[in-house]
């Protein structure tokens, strides 16, 4: 009986070590989960589509400590004019040497805005990790509630014409973030140029879109913060307490980021 109970045992745990190896294909995924087996961390690969994150950088940031992620990547999405990423909005279906900030974990590609998901690619810290310096963000509360506005109808993307414009003003990039359906694309602080080298002044801006959108175009909004400071201080001055020639170059300032957004960013 203790033989007859000794191989009971022996066969049923053989069963469950060999049990992985006859069933262990991957399940099929469940229905509504539209992830594609192909993807990755950092890369992801279909018979439409290729995606290839070159570079997670990991940086901490001064608006509130925390961290945020330098990411750089190429992709192609065959057979589309464009495509939606969360964080910057609708694209173009190809594109390479994309950069900047984010906290998302992962990429997420989708057909439209609320259309079906494409594929997610997991993002994962690389080998140029080391180094990372701090992004100089501002927090989203620092920004004034006032904006200004201009209307879209360009046949390039906004977000090509935005990157362009934050990589000619703000040469350390901006953050991608999204809530609900607006994107959000905040920029680290530069400085603005004060006659006479005695006062440093610096701007943000974050450029939100869309809004009002219909078929011929939609509204984009910009919003900024400021600060100055004597140049032999330590303590910035904010809001109203800025001074009159930081005022009168945050003015020019805007008007020639607005001028180049209405250009389509040429």
């Amino acid at each position: 009986m203790n033989v007859r109970r000794w191989m009971a045992a022996y066969c049923i745990a053989l069963a469950g070590a060999l049990s992985p190896l006859c069933h262990g294909q991957p399940q099929s995924a469940a229905p509504g989960d539209q992830q594609p087996a192909a993807a990755r961390a950092n890369a992801a690969q279909g018979a439409d589509y290729n995606v290839k994150v070159r570079s997670v950088i990991a940086r901490s940031s001064t608006a509130d400590n925390k961290v945020v992620y330098e990411i750089t990547y190429d992709y192609e999405f065959k057979g589309r004019d464009s495509v939606y990423v969360k964080g910057l909005g609708t694209v173009p279906a190809k594109r390479g040497g994309v950069t900047y900030l984010t906290s998302e974990p992962q990429l997420e590609f989708r057909g439209s805005a609320g259309g079906e998901l494409i594929v997610s690619v997991p993002l994962q810290e690389t080998a140029a990790t080391q180094g990372g310096g701090a992004a100089d963000l501002p927090q989203e509360a620092d920004f004034s509630a006032a904006f200004r506005t201009g209307t879209w109808r360009h046949p390039v993307t906004f977000h090509e014409s935005a990157s362009r414009a934050i990589e000619k003003y703000f040469p350390f990039g901006y953050e991608a973030r999204q809530k609900g359906q607006v994107n959000y694309y905040v920029t680290t602080y530069r400085n603005l140029t004060i006659p006479g080298g005695t006062l440093r002044s610096q701007i943000a801006v974050m450029l939100s879109q869309p809004y009002d959108g219909g078929a011929h175009g939609f509204t984009y909004r910009v919003q900024f913060v400021v600060r100055d400071r004597p140049r032999m201080s330590t303590t910035w001055r904010v809001g109203e307490q800025v001074s009159e020639q930081t005022k009168s170059a945050t003015a020019e300032f805007i008007n020639s980021l607005l001028a180049e957004l209405a250009g389509g960013g040429r």
